[in-house]
């Protein structure tokens, strides 16, 4: 049997066991309620989150592993790993072009908010949208790690502006530049990896939508990073070519970054698997009360 398999059937017999420790418990309370097992089904789902958020938290290495890893010297060929230290361009810098700010990479997206009803919530439909970057590295105190591919800046905080604002470099960049159409952005975030997977160590990609007209209205994003910033970057170590190269992520490769020291990048791994486990924590609490006032006023 596959490991796969195997942790599917332990699954199984986990969230078997819940529903039945919560039958009995329910039963004792109210053994007359023909509503016991399904809720005692509700239950356990929750049940299920709670413990499983539990173990992850103190069981399963995080990315903040990866950045202990590497302080303490870990860079093993092939492995998932990370390297911090500070951003070293290899030429002279782009520059952004919104923010006409010096960067190695950047990435611009002019977009509004439009309402979905498939996914019940206001998602970002871009017109235009570029990625650019140049040769570039990290400077550790292990030497320089090279940085191949591209380079995810969703952790990276933008900038950002109602395109009024910012008219005259959106106009420019947008007419001065190549765009070519969409290809996947119909499929929503992955669609958009999509378009810019295979991105090279010095290249430019633009897209636009030749469907949407550009107006006023539209809000500008420009995410970069700088020369000398402090970061670490996630990926895959090369130990023949010194460098970091992406992991596959949702099908694409990319390397992550995270600005800041090593510290504060620890401490923002373990906050957000903290809110994880107090979110799955809410929801454990929340659906078990809501069982048991429903089962009361059923009685009542």
């Amino acid at each position: 049997m596959s490991y796969g398999a195997k942790s599917c059937l332990l699954m199984l017999v986990i969230y078997a066991l819940l529903c039945g420790v919560n039958v009995v418990v329910l039963q004792t309370w109210t053994p007359v309620n023909a509503y016991v097992i399904p809720f005692a089904m509700v239950m356990a789902i929750f049940s299920s989150l709670f413990f499983g958020s539990v173990v992850s938290v103190f069981t399963t290495p995080d990315e903040s592993a990866r950045v202990k890893a590497f302080l303490r010297g870990e860079t093993e060929d092939g492995a998932l790993g990370a390297v911090c230290g500070r951003i070293v361009s290899g030429g002279e810098a782009l520059t952004a072009p919104i923010s006409e700010t010096a960067a190695v990479t950047w990435d611009c997206t002019v977009f509004t908010m439009e309402y979905s009803s498939v996914s019940n919530q206001s998602n970002k439909v871009a017109k235009y949208r570029g990625i650019a970057r140049q040769p570039f590295a990290c400077e550790t105190s292990r030497g320089n790690w090279r940085i191949q591919g591209l380079v995810d800046l969703e952790a990276v905080p933008a900038q950002e502006w109602r395109a009024e604002k910012v008219w005259s470099a959106l106009q420019e960049w947008s007419q001065d530049s190549r765009f070519l159409p969409f290809e996947h952005h119909w499929k929503g975030l992955t669609g958009y990896l999509e378009e810019f997977a295979g991105v090279g160590d010095d290249d430019c990609r633009l897209r636009h939508n030749p469907a949407i007209n550009l107006t006023p209205e539209h809000k500008v994003e420009e995410k970069i990073l700088r020369p000398g910033q402090e970061v670490c970057f996630l990926g895959v170590f090369d130990r023949t070519t010194q460098s970091l190269r992406g992991e596959n992520v949702l099908g694409v490769e990319r390397v992550r970054v995270f600005p800041g020291s090593p510290k504060k990048v620890i401490a923002h791994f373990r906050r957000k698997n903290w809110i994880g486990l107090a979110a799955m924590a809410i929801l454990f609490l929340a659906s078990h009360g809501l069982v048991g006032a429903l089962l009361f006023w059923g009685n009542s």
